[in-house]
């Protein structure tokens, strides 16, 4: 019989553990042990994994050869206390092998006898729950079948399901070993399959294609997304579906011109007018001046001025290096005021549409409403920070992000609480024109992690004024006056110009993220520079407009009101954002940056985690839209063949039926993926 011989010389220092020399070598310090199950334990006992555990095995195994346990084929040495098992009696045996076949006769008869059946319930649940059962049968036993199945995916034979429970010579294992066989031996097995995975693993490269099974043919195509539209979750909603050729060719078609409400797929209409009109290396400069320079000691005896460009990317950060640049550069100390000019816009921050959502409850504070400013700042929201208090009762611990002036005060009303969900309710309430004074509602659990929640404010100039005063005094520069709202005189000199992220980078947020402030502010920029300023909303959507004609679609065939899609009124249809992608992709000065702009399928974006690891994961760029029972999704994919086609998909519905409409997206984007495109003639 063969064995595996390994070291168990670290039992030596425990004085409970004192390895007998081996009755058939007798070298001191081995202890020799059956293989189990055509399994090499040696060879596992050397893998780096699981030291421990393979330790703790045999050191088990060696207390049941010092406990007097006995192992089927290994002869043990001979004790007077106990006969070793050749010395057993044939008596003991027989008595044995009675015990076992009395036990399997008892299951046997178990197996054979039946319940009595109850009366078949009827009706429509009844017959439902009969469908479930069936399901579940018969998903349990293709996975008891899929554990059955050897290599070759053949049944194996009842002699091989019991092999597992005799050793090499056929002999029944002992139960203690027939666990240890079936629990530790198979782990071993599946850890040694885990460390050799590891060291063979080969590198995931991103937007790595899945090996699937590809289809040709248009009209196959057109029977498959048919068959999807035509699902039951699809009941009673509004659908409309193009998917085109780069060429113009319609591949598939339904509803292609009716129109529909396309929630933020708007956004592809402003990327697209604003890389054109203003070009993807425009940068957004927001200026500091100054009515005289400052003296020898750093003071300026006037007032200090910043104006607003419309830049949606200037955070808290790019305020604070402003401040820095001009305490570098000697200045010291103000003794006028600080003014903002924010006159490139107009003094309407919601846009048209907005009264939607800002009357449902709950809904008129959130942060993809925040209000639109020729100066802003942080996306115009801010965090508040609670954390419960010391005790039941107590009130909550409030703090702001960022903290600043411009919050005259904070009326908190969160209680903390024993037990129970966190729920806090803010209401963000204008005071006098310029500031902000805030009320908090709710209650927060004692055991609470800290939470933020983010809130837009109701000024954005007078947000940014405030705090950029208040970083300027951080860098020791002396501002002793309140900021006021002021256009920049004639006379002002410029101290300081600040450049933004070129406009084909920060169109990413509009796109990838669906920022709702980026492409209103981008829209009244495109506003003050077509038709002069103060940009609004309706020179805007007049750029939108002019654009979109420029490219063969009519104006009088859709309604447009803003340009981020936040509007129940806007009305769209499919072969309008189908056109549209087509156009990008003839534009070798935008199209880098417009595809770049979408997300992608499984990575980013809002399409993080949509199509993950199939085969659209990667190689599918589309805008998301949703609304209140609103779901589009438009872009390209690539086929099969390595080829792109555009589609644009519009759903209008119920609420609860959005998941669905997703699902539904995601199946035609995978279905496409899929897709073997052939030759076209252009």
């Amino acid at each position: 019989m063969e064995h595996s011989i390994f070291r168990v010389d670290w039992f030596v220092e425990n004085p409970l553990w004192n390895p007998r020399n081996c009755h058939d070598c007798g070298h001191d310090g081995i202890l020799i042990l059956p293989r189990l199950m055509e399994c090499d334990v040696q060879s596992i006992l050397l893998t780096k994994y699981n030291v421990r555990f393979h330790r703790w095995l045999v050191g088990s195994l060696s207390l049941c050869l010092l406990l007097g346990l006995s192992f089927p084929g290994h002869a043990r040495p001979p004790q007077p206390s106990r006969p070793s098992l050749e010395t057993t009696s044939q008596a003991a045996k027989t008595q044995r092998a009675q015990r076992w076949l009395a036990q399997a006769k008892s299951n046997k008869k178990k197996s054979k006898t039946k319940k009595a059946k109850k009366p078949a319930k009827r009706g429509k649940k009844a017959r439902k729950a009969k469908r479930r059962s069936k399901r579940t049968r018969r998903r349990k036993r293709t996975k008891r079948r899929s554990r059955r199945k050897g290599k070759k995916g053949k049944k194996p034979s009842k002699t091989a399901k019991r092999r597992e429970d005799r050793d090499e010579n056929g002999r029944w294992l002992p139960p203690y070993l027939r666990y240890i066989t079936k629990k530790y031996v198979g782990y071993f097995k599946q850890m040694r399959r885990l460390a050799l995975k590891r060291l063979n693993r080969r590198k995931v490269y991103p937007y790595r294609r899945r090996r699937v099974r590809t289809f040709h043919g248009q009209k196959k195509l057109a029977q498959k997304i048919k068959k999807l539209l035509k699902h039951r979750w699809l009941r009673g909603a509004k659908l409309g579906v193009v998917v085109m050729h780069p060429n113009g060719e319609i591949l598939f078609q339904q509803n292609a011109t009716k129109r529909f409400i396309p929630a933020s797929n708007v956004k592809l209409l402003t990327i697209a007018a604003a890389l054109h009109y203003l070009g993807p290396a425009y940068r957004y400069v927001t200026k500091v001046y100054t009515d005289r320079k400052p003296n020898k000691d750093g003071v300026v005896r006037g007032n200090l001025y910043i104006k607003g460009s419309g830049d949606p990317s200037l955070r808290a950060e790019e305020l604070w290096k402003i401040a820095k640049t001009l305490h570098l550069k000697g200045l010291r100390k103000v003794t006028g005021r600080v003014y903002f000019d924010d006159s490139l816009f107009d003094r309407e921050h919601f846009g048209p549409g907005w009264e939607d959502h800002a009357v449902q409850p709950g809904e008129r504070y959130r942060a993809y409403m925040s209000p639109v400013g020729a100066l802003s700042m942080n996306y115009n929201v801010m965090g508040f920070v609670i954390r419960p208090g010391g005790k039941v009762g107590a009130d909550a611990k409030i703090s702001l992000d960022p903290r600043t002036y411009y919050v005259r005060e904070i009326v908190n009303k969160v209680k903390t609480v024993s037990s129970g969900r966190f729920g806090v309710r803010i209401k963000m309430l204008g005071h006098r024109s310029w500031r902000e004074r805030i009320e908090i509602k709710g209650k927060i659990p004692l055991n609470s992690r800290t939470r933020t929640l983010w809130r837009r404010v109701t000024y954005p100039g007078w947000f940014t004024a405030f705090s950029f005063a208040q970083l300027l005094r951080e860098r020791r520069i002396k501002v002793h006056l309140w900021p006021r709202r002021g256009k920049v005189p004639s006379s002002a000199r410029v101290l300081h110009r600040h450049y933004s992220a070129p406009l084909g980078v920060i169109l990413q947020y509009a796109g990838k993220i669906s920022s709702n402030f980026t492409t209103e502010q981008v829209t009244k920029l495109m506003g003050a520079k077509l038709y002069r300023k103060p940009g609004t909303w309706a020179k805007g959507v007049n750029a939108i407009r002019s654009y979109l004609k420029s490219i063969g679609i009519a104006p009088n065939t859709y309604k447009l009101l803003n340009g981020s899609g936040l509007s129940r009124g806007n009305r769209l249809y499919p072969l309008l954002f189908a056109k549209l992608l087509q156009k990008q992709l003839t534009s070798l000065s935008t199209r880098p940056d417009f595809i770049v702009s979408q997300p992608i399928a499984g990575y980013d974006g809002t399409l993080r985690w949509r199509m993950k690891r199939s085969s659209a994961s990667g190689v599918l760029r589309a805008k998301t839209g949703t609304l209140d029972g609103v779901s589009s999704l438009s872009g390209y994919v690539e086929t099969a063949d390595k080829q792109l086609v555009i589609f644009a998909i519009n759903m209008n519905g119920r609420i609860r039926q959005i998941r669905y409409f997703r699902r539904i997206q995601n199946r035609i984007g995978k279905l496409l993926a899929r897709y073997r495109l052939g030759s076209r003639s252009k």
